[in-house]
C-alpha cells in the first residue's frame, strides 16, 4: 500500500505534507492531554509492531503482494491520535532507512495509513462496540471490523491518489508521467486484494491482541470503567515482537511487488514504457538515507530478520523520543480518556498509592512556572542515595527472583552452573548464525519458563553488550579491518566505509556475546547467591575460596546498606544545599565510619563463629540433592550443547 515518490508527481507529495501538518499538529496535542507516561512503552510497542507487520507480505492472485498495517489496533488501544503518531514514525523509518515508500511520498503515506486507516477504523470500532465494558467480547469483534474497514479505505484512498496521475500529469502525446495507469485500474486491482487477502489478515490479528490486552486486564481507550489499568504483560509483548522479526522471512517467500510499488523493470513490464517522471524521481529524486535498501531481502533471511530488529529498535527508539516531547505526567486526580473524561477511582483495599510507586527521580523538589511542573537540580546527595537505593535494589530483585516457583528455580544449583555455563561456551564457540539464533530463543524460552520479568531480563542482558561489546564490535564493521563490498561509505578522503564482510563479522560477535550473557544472566537470576556459590564447587574451585566469596557477597549488601541508611540519615536532616567542602568532609567521614564499621563487623562475625565451634573447615548448608527434574533438564541442556557444537563444526 506504499506509494513509492517516484510514481506520484512533487506537487502531489506537497499536497499529502500540507493536509498531514495541521493533523500532526493536533494530535501531538491530543496526546499529550489524553496518553500518560505509563503508556509510553506500549506506544513503542504497537509502534515497533506496525513496522514489522507491514514486512509480512501476503501473495494475492496476479503476482502481486499485500501486507496489513496495525494502524486501527493502536487506535483501539491508545486512541486514535497515538495511532497518527505511531503510525507515522513507522512510516518515517520505513522510507528514510529502508527505502519503502519515499522520503517525499511520507506525507501521502502517512494520510492514507496513519490517519485515513485509523480514523475511519476508530469510528467503525466505536460505532460498533457501544458502551461495553472494557472486557466486553463484543469490543475485540469490533476492533476486527473496524481494521477491515480502515485497511479497505486506506486502499481505497491509494488507488484513488494513483489512479488520478495520469489524468492531471501527462504529456502532449498522452503519456502518463508518474504511475501509468487510470481509475478504472487502480481502484479494483487494489480493493480486490486487501479486502479478501490483507483485510482478512489485518482484523485477525487485531481482533486476537485486543482480547489478548483484554485478558491482561488492560483497559481500552474510551472504554467505560469496570477494570484497572495494570499489568498487561508488557514483557510478552516484546517476546512476541521478537518472534515476529524471527518469522519475517516468511514476507519474502511471497513473489512479486505489490501493486503501485513496482521498479524500473517491473513497471516496464506492466506498462509496457517507462513515464519521463517516474525516471527522473528514479535518477534523482532523495531515497532518504537508504541503509537498508528494501529491508536487504535480497541477500537472505537471515538479513531481512535483522532489518527488522533495525527497524524496530529504530521505530521504536523514534516513538519514544516523540512521546518524551509530547506526553507528561498526569496525577491521579487528572481526567482520564480511558474513562471517558472522568478523574481515576479511588485505591482499593490492599492497593498502593501512586507515591509509593514512583521511581527516585519523581520524588524530588519541584517547583512550578506558568502551570507547568519541571524538575529541579539534584545534588551529590540525592543523586549518591539513588545510586545506593539501586544497587541494593538490584541485588533484592535478583533474591526475590531466585525464589520464584519457575523451572530451573526447582533445579539443584549444580545441575544450573554446569549446563547454563556449558551452554554460554557452545554460545562462544559457535560459527553458524542460524544455531545462534536458536540459543538466543532458546535463553528466551527459559526465561519465560522460569517466571522472570521479562523486561528486566532483556535489560540485564542488553546493557553489558551495548555498553561493554558494541564498542569492540563496531570498528570491525569498517574497511581498515575487513575489506570486502561496501554497504554505506562513510568518507572519500581518506576512504572509509562499512563492509558487507565486516557487518557480517560484527553481527556475529555481537550474536554469540548475547547468547553467552543471556544464559550467564539466567543464572545469577534464578539462584540464590548462596547456591551459587555451592554450585560452583562442580567446577573444582577451591571450597575456602568459595566461602571467602559468599561472606563477602553477604555483607557487601549489609555494608551497602548501611551507606544508604547514613545518606538518608544525612538528607532528613538537611535543610540547604551543602557546598562542596563541607560535601567532601561528610564523604570522608562516612568512608572511614565504613571502614570502622567493617573492621568491627569483622571481629563480631569471628568471634560469632569460633563461640558455635567453628574450627577452620569450610562447609555449605545444603538444602538442594538431585531429583528426577535435574536428570531430566540436564538431558536436554546436554543435548542442545552437543547440537551446537556437532552443528558448529559441520556447518
Amino acid at each position: 500500500m506504499h506509494i513509492p515518490d517516484s510514481m506520484i508527481s512533487p506537487e502531489t507529495c506537497a499536497v499529502g505534507a500540507a493536509v498531514m501538518a495541521p493533523a500532526w499538529f493536533v494530535a501531538g496535542k491530543q496526546m499529550r492531554r489524553s496518553l500518560s507516561t505509563k503508556h509510553i512503552p506500549l506506544l513503542a510497542i504497537g509502534t515497533a509492531f506496525c513496522f514489522t507487520i507491514m514486512m509480512f507480505n501476503i501473495p494475492v492472485p496476479g503476482g502481486t503482494t499485500v501486507h496489513p498495517v496495525g494502524a486501527v489496533l493502536l487506535a483501539v488501544l491508545l486512541g486514535p491520535s497515538a495511532a497518527i503518531i505511531g503510525v507515522t514514525a513507522a512510516l518515517v523509518v520505513q522510507a528514510l532507512f529502508f527505502m519503502d515508500g519515499g522520503a517525499l511520498a511520507i506525507g501521502v503515506n502517512s494520510f492514507t495509513m496513519a490517519f485515513a486507516m485509523p480514523i475511519c477504523g476508530w469510528f467503525v470500532y466505536t460505532l460498533i462496540s457501544g458502551r461495553t465494558p472494557s472486557n466486553h467480547p463484543r469490543r475485540a469483534i469490533a476492533a476486527g471490523i473496524g481494521s477491515w474497514i480502515g485497511l479497505n479505505v486506506a486502499a481505497f484512498i491509494t488507488a484513488v491518489v494513483l489512479g488520478i496521475q495520469p489524468i492531471l500529469y501527462h504529456d502532449a502525446s498522452g503519456r502518463a508521467l508518474y504511475f501509468p495507469f487510470p481509475l478504472s485500474v487502480s481502484i479494483p486491482a487494489m480493493l480486490f486484494a486487501h479486502m479478501a487477502f490483507a483485510g482478512v489478515a489485518e482484523a485477525v490479528v487485531t481482533a486476537s491482541v485486543v482480547r489478548y490486552m483484554q485478558s491482561r486486564n488492560f483497559v481500552l481507550y474510551g472504554a467505560s470503567e469496570g477494570q484497572t489499568a495494570s499489568k498487561y504483560g508488557l514483557s510478552l509483548l516484546w517476546a512476541g515482537l521478537g518472534v515476529m522479526a524471527a518469522l519475517t522471512p516468511l514476507g519474502i517467500l511471497a513473489k512479486g511487488d505489490a501493486f503501485g510499488e513496482w521498479g524500473v523493470e517491473g513497471l516496464k513490464k506492466q506498462a509496457g514504457y517507462l513515464p519521463s517522471g517516474f525516471l527522473g524521481v528514479e535518477r534523482y529524486g532523495w531515497k532518504g538515507f537508504a541503509l537498508f535498501p528494501d529491508y536487504l531481502s535480497d541477500k537472505g533471511p537471515l538479513f531481512y530478520i535483522l532489518s527488522a530488529v533495525i527497524g524496530i529498535t529504530l521505530a521504536s527508539g523514534l516513538i519514544l523520543l516523540v512521546a518524551k516531547l509530547f506526553v507528561r505526567n498526569k496525577s491521579e486526580s487528572s481526567p482520564d480518556k480511558w474513562n471517558g473524561g472522568e478523574t481515576r477511582s479511588k485505591l482499593t483495599a490492599g492497593e498502593l498509592p501512586e507515591w509509593l510507586l514512583r521511581s527516585p527521580e519523581d520524588d524530588n523538589p519541584r517547583e512550578t512556572k506558568g502551570g507547568e511542573y519541571r524538575t529541579m537540580k539534584r545534588g551529590w546527595l540525592d543523586k549518591t542515595l539513588e545510586d545506593l537505593s539501586v544497587n541494593w535494589s538490584v541485588a533484592m530483585q535478583q533474591e526475590k527472583t531466585a525464589k520464584l516457583d519457575g523451572a530451573l528455580q526447582r533445579l539443584d544449583p549444580r545441575t544450573k552452573v554446569v549446563s547454563l555455563l556449558l551452554l554460554s561456551l557452545a554460545a562462544v564457540m559457535c560459527n553458524q548464525a542460524y544455531i545462534l539464533a536458536g540459543l538466543l530463543l532458546f535463553a528466551w524460552m527459559l526465561a519465560l519458563l522460569s517466571k522472570l520479568p521479562m523486561d528486566g531480563f532483556f535489560k540485564r542482558v542488553v546493557t553489558p553488550v551495548a555498553f561493554f561489546i558494541l564498542p569492540i564490535a563496531i570498528p570491525s564493521t569498517l574497511n581498515w579491518v575487513h575489506q570486502g563490498h561496501a554497504l554505506l561509505t562513510i568518507s572519500s578522503h581518506p576512504y572509509i566505509c562499512i563492509t558487507l564482510e565486516g557487518s557480517i563479522t560484527a553481527g556475529m560477535f555481537l550474536l554469540r556475546m548475547l547468547c553467552a550473557v543471556s544464559f550467564v544472566a539466567l543464572l545469577s537470576s534464578t539462584t540464590a547467591s548462596h547456591q551459587l556459590f555451592e554450585g560452583m564447587g562442580m567446577l573444582m574451585v577451591p571450597r575456602t575460596f568459595l566461602w571467602i566469596l559468599e561472606m563477602t557477597h553477604r555483607y557487601m549488601l549489609l555494608l551497602l546498606r548501611s551507606a544508604e541508611d547514613m545518606f538518608l540519615a544525612r538528607k532528613s536532616r538537611t535543610v540547604h544545599a551543602a557546598d562542596t567542602e563541607e560535601a567532601r568532609c561528610f564523604l570522608s567521614a562516612s568512608m572511614g565510619a565504613l571502614f570502622v564499621k567493617s573492621m568491627n563487623l569483622t571481629e563480631d562475625i569471628h568471634g560469632a563463629m569460633r563461640s558455635r565451634g567453628w574450627g577452620g573447615e569450610t562447609r555449605f548448608l545444603r538444602r538442594s540433592h538431585f531429583g528426577w527434574r535435574d536428570f531430566t533438564w540436564g538431558g536436554l541442556f546436554m543435548l542442545v550443547f552437543l547440537f551446537s557444537i556437532i552443528g558448529g563444526f559441520i556447518g
